[in-house]
């Protein structure tokens, strides 16, 4: 039977989105960047050993539908009908849509992880992007949860996504829309839509995550992983235009 790598990043962010905001901050202020990268690097090599060509969701989907971005499914439908989007104030954060809801060790069949865990309990990420590299994002509606939270679940999803043959698993399904593999780096980004300026606590836990995340990107141990981690606020949406302002970005 199928096993699945259960990683360092699982066992240390599982039950994270479930915590309140002040358990984030505590975490968050915990937290550096170069012991997170190690584990980040720990847990590739953990999930290198799976292998799986099957496909991460069946060719043909739901179709999106459109809303008022109080969903994550309402902002992907705004992507998918745009196509692209892009970010003004520094113009290579732009991006394509891709896919939304990837699950990186999705499998049909009937397995465990390697800890006995139960498959109910995947990691997943809300959106596939792209622009040179492909791009794994996280999206934060208005009060869902936090900056840390988003940052934690790109990092144990990217873990399950960038090993050698997860990437061809990738280009297997997605590769007429995500650039040729040369580089084998994804990028990750936190994607806020109406995010709650006014709340203390989160503003607080969104600064600590940009220090995790600038010092993430400088651990050598990351690097050739992760290209850039940044964070973007929806800034003006229709059917016809899609544009964000950053908050943030780090590369490597």
């Amino acid at each position: 039977m199928l096993t699945i790598p259960y990683t360092t990043l699982r066992g240390r962010f599982a039950a994270v989105k479930k915590l309140p905001a002040a358990e984030h901050l505590r975490m968050a202020r915990g937290a550096s960047g170069a012991a997170v990268g190690h584990a980040f690097a720990e847990s590739v090599a953990q999930f290198s050993s799976y292998v799986n060509d099957e496909p991460f969701y069946p060719a043909e989907r739901p179709p999106l539908v459109p809303g008022d971005l109080s969903r994550t499914e309402n902002l992907a439908c705004l992507l998918e009908r745009a196509g692209e989007a892009s970010v003004p104030a520094a113009p290579a954060l732009g991006f394509r849509y891709v896919d939304r809801e990837v699950v990186p060790a999705r499998t049909f069949q009937s397995v465990l992880y390697s800890n006995g865990q139960s498959r109910t309990q995947f990691v997943r990420f809300d959106l596939l992007l792209s622009s040179d590299v492909p791009i794994l994002a996280e999206v934060k509606i208005a009060g869902d949860s936090t900056a840390f939270s988003a940052l934690a679940q790109l990092l144990t999803a990217a873990a399950e996504l960038v090993t050698p043959s997860q990437r061809q698993r990738l280009y297997k399904q997605y590769g007429n829309r995500l650039p040729w593999p040369d580089d084998p780096r994804v990028d990750l980004y936190l994607v806020f839509v109406n995010f709650p300026v006014q709340s203390g606590v989160k503003v607080e836990i969104l600064r600590e995550t940009q220090r995790i995340a600038s010092e993430l990107v400088a651990c050598p141990a990351v690097r050739p992983y992760l290209r850039r981690v940044a964070a973007l606020h929806l800034q003006q949406a229709d059917a016809h235009s899609v544009q964000f302002r950053p908050e943030f970005t780090y590369s490597t």
